[in-house]
């Protein structure tokens, strides 16, 4: 049988961590900025839905949003809150791979070898960080780690996506390479790719392997596993390389420009 893998996503997490804490910041627009700093980190949905992003400074998101409330980031308490969410997800596996400060890939396979489905097993995930945190998370389910990743970005905030094996190449065939940020190809990548008249996932699975080695090297060979949503790399076991302690180096606060 195909393995089993989830991407469990936090939602808006430093601000979603804030607005649990604090009950006078929910349902509220609420920016996270670095102490000393004003180039948000992360902004709750409330001020997503003012046109409130992630790298603006903080005049920038109050022109959008009048109301908006900026509050300090606090990096120990956010990593807390990731461990406690960590020692839920060993309840479930050990295969649980720390990918950033929130996010964690999970391997469940063992799981489904015991006829429980994998989206029962998301929705119980869901449901206990719900209960013990006050947090939500977005979960995507996949045959690898890529697919997984890819599929907890299609429901957001708490959402849950399954993407089979069968449904890889419909689903690929139309992603944009600007949507596959996260999964191996970055903004400057995806531009190469474009003025090579690669538009899709679906064009990179496709392309003649000559033309991709020729702009890429080696590499190329890569895109195109990427592009037909092919990963073979498993799931590390939580305790490998010492993943709880490079869980405070995933992420720091952006710099304000000079």
């Amino acid at each position: 049988m195909d393995r089993v893998i989830f991407l469990m996503d936090m939602d808006a997490y430093f601000a979603s961590v804030e607005q649990v804490m604090n009950p006078a910041l929910r349902g509220k627009p609420v920016i996270i900025c670095g102490k000393g700093r004003t180039v948000v980190a992360t902004a709750s949905y409330e001020a997503r839905a003012c046109g409130v992003k992630t790298g603006m400074t903080y005049f920038e998101a109050k022109r959008l949003c009048p109301s908006v409330i900026q509050v300090p980031g606090d990096h120990d308490k956010y990593i807390d809150t990731s461990l406690r969410i960590h020692r839920l997800l060993l309840e479930f596996t050990d295969q649980v791979e720390v990918f950033s400060i929130d996010e964690c890939f999970l391997d469940v396979t063992h799981l489904v070898r015991r006829n429980y489905a994998p989206q029962d097993i998301a929705l119980e995930v869901k449901r206990r960080l719900k209960e013990e945190t006050g947090l939500t998370c977005s979960i995507g389910i996949g045959p690898n780690k890529l697919v997984a990743k890819r599929g907890s970005k299609i429901q957001k905030p708490d959402g849950l996506t399954e993407i089979r094996t069968e449904d890889i190449p419909w689903v690929f065939s139309r992603l944009s390479v600007d949507n596959l940020g996260g999964i191996g190809i970055g903004d400057r990548l995806a531009a190469k790719l474009h003025a090579l008249g690669i538009h899709t996932a679906g064009d990179l699975a496709t392309v003649p392997i000559a033309l991709l080695t020729v702009n890429f090297g080696i590499n190329g060979y890569q895109l195109q596993k990427i592009g037909r949503g092919e990963d073979s790399s498993r799931v590390k076991q939580y305790y490998e390389h010492e993943q709880v302690k490079s869980v405070g180096h995933s992420h720091t606060f952006p710099k304000d420009t000079p």
